[in-house]
């Protein structure tokens, strides 16, 4: 098997140290069985936003790829950083093959920033707010530069990740509404692409719910 990285392992296994594991272990012992289903629900979509991250940042196919041949400890090092680029060194890659990583990750094509703004420059009201939101990305097409949103760009995972909030709405209906509000918005914005009345629900949520759920949602509120 290849190592498959610029650095040697002794190297590479010292960044990785530079890191402390901290294991959360939380009570849920006085959760019901609905919100047991229901945070089991949200844990599978939580990991789905790690790989739309991956995605996000154009090298979710590498991953894949390292999956299959590169060392384990590259792939731990990958994983611990969410991509080849060392957090802690700048940036800095550390995977064979890979580039400086792009200023602008995956959102916008890897292009000249005067010519990005030179394209942006042309646009009208609403395509220049499309073009500088959170929730659309830039492509090149055919046509030239295009505005993507994110409900098509990543709808291979939204569209799970919209069932699996569902089903999680479903499990905790009659137990909270304002959470189960929150969610069903959610899972609607992640298929049309409107991300603001989830994000009020979000602030109206019964202070419980956030407290019991809190490290499972937040992967879904920075998507």
């Amino acid at each position: 098997m290849e190592t498959r990285a610029t650095l040697s392992l002794p190297d590479l296994i010292n960044k990785r140290t530079r890191y402390v594991p901290v294991r959360l272990n939380p009570s849920l012992e006085h959760l019901s069985e609905p919100e047991l289903v229901a945070l089991h629900k949200l844990t599978e979509a939580s990991k789905l936003m790690d790989e739309l991250y991956l995605k996000q940042l154009g090298v979710l196919e590498l991953y894949h790829e390292l999956q299959s041949n590169a060392h384990e400890e590259v792939l731990r090092y990958f994983w611990l950083n969410r991509g080849p680029y060392s957090c802690l060194d700048d940036s800095e890659p550390f995977v064979e093959g890979v580039g400086t990583k792009p200023k602008g990750a995956h959102f916008y094509p890897n292009l000249p920033k005067e010519e990005l703004e030179s394209w942006m420059n042309t646009l009208g009201t609403s395509e220049l707010e499309k073009a500088k939101s959170f929730f659309h990305v830039v492509r090149e097409s055919s046509n030239g530069l295009i505005n993507i949103p994110y409900s098509v760009e990543y709808e291979d995972i939204l569209s799970v990740a919209h069932g699996l909030l569902m089903e999680a709405a479903d499990a905790l209906e009659g137990i909270n509404a304002s959470f189960v509000k929150y969610l069903r918005l959610r899972a609607e914005a992640f298929i049309s692409n409107d991300y603001f009345d989830s994000d009020v629900a979000w602030l109206e949520i019964d202070n419980d719910s956030k407290l019991v759920l809190n490290f499972i949602v937040l992967y879904l509120i920075f998507i």
